[in-house]
């Protein structure tokens, strides 16, 4: 049940920055999706996003995990 609290704390902050997520189990990914004039924006709303989640993990007494965190950019043409 903790787990389902902390959980549901995580998707507001996440949905706070505007920005999609999948949970599963105690994974998470975050999605955004941006055009390519509006790139270095997309990139400041996922970094702030990311901090707001390890800001509020360490006040929630956890710890947001680096060696498990991956950021995968897909481009088209």
């Amino acid at each position: 049940m903790l787990y389902v609290f902390y959980a549901a704390k995580l998707s507001q902050v996440i949905t706070q920055h505007g920005l999609r997520f999948h949970q599963y189990a105690d994974e998470s990914q975050i999605y955004i999706s941006t055009t390519v004039s509006e790139e270095a924006l997309a990139v400041q709303r996922f970094t702030a996003c990311v901090k707001a989640i390890n800001d509020w993990m360490s006040s929630s007494r956890l710890k947001l995990n680096p060696t498990k965190t991956e950021v995968l950019w897909l481009g088209s043409t």
